[in-house]
């Protein structure tokens, strides 16, 4: 039941537009087998069910989210895509003066600032997404490039802080 990688886990190709229904399918038939009721005549130790149930829930926590799946793909493709790549100057003093408002209006509880903020930064992560769309298709299509890979770095760098801006907005913890 051991397998490379997440999506050998689930039996997926390794993509990023992915079946979510075909997804949450496999996690269940997974998790079904894993049940310690159902495991126990599987020959594993109680140890080991309970370590390929949390590789089970933490493959599926992590192909289920576009940003998490991205992530992991360039990961997959060599190396950690948080260390290699910077999003460039201007993009940098946009998402500056951009969070400076965000944190001034959920510091003063601007309802109707945090909203528009809301809106503002869902209208900048889409046009980011519709930017590499392309890119992410042509991945998935087979074409792993460095030209491809260096747009979908690009897009995994760039994604990190709309989802921070989110997160700040939505007052929760970051994941990426």
């Amino acid at each position: 039941m051991e397998t490379k990688n997440y999506f050998e886990h689930f039996g997926l190709q390794p993509a990023y537009f992915l079946d979510t229904a075909l997804l949450r399918k496999r996690y269940y038939e997974r998790s079904r087998q894993l049940h310690p009721d159902l495991a126990e005549g599987s020959g594993l130790s109680e140890e080991k069910v309970q370590e390929l149930s949390a590789t089970n829930n933490q493959a599926y926590k992590t192909l289920l989210d576009n940003g998490l799946r991205l992530k992991y793909l360039l990961d997959l493709m060599g190396g950690s895509v948080d260390t290699e790549y910077h999003p460039g100057p201007e993009f940098l003093m946009e998402m500056m003066d951009l969070n400076e408002e965000v944190e001034e209006a959920v510091a003063a509880s601007d309802e109707q600032g945090i909203a528009m903020l809301t809106q503002r930064t869902e209208k900048l992560a889409a046009e980011e997404e519709e930017t590499a769309r392309p890119f992410l298709e042509r991945f998935d299509s087979g074409q792993r490039d460095d030209s491809v890979l260096e747009a979908l770095k690009k897009y995994y760098a760039r994604l990190k802080y709309y989802r921070r801006l989110r997160d700040h907005l939505y007052r929760r913890e970051p994941e990426l």
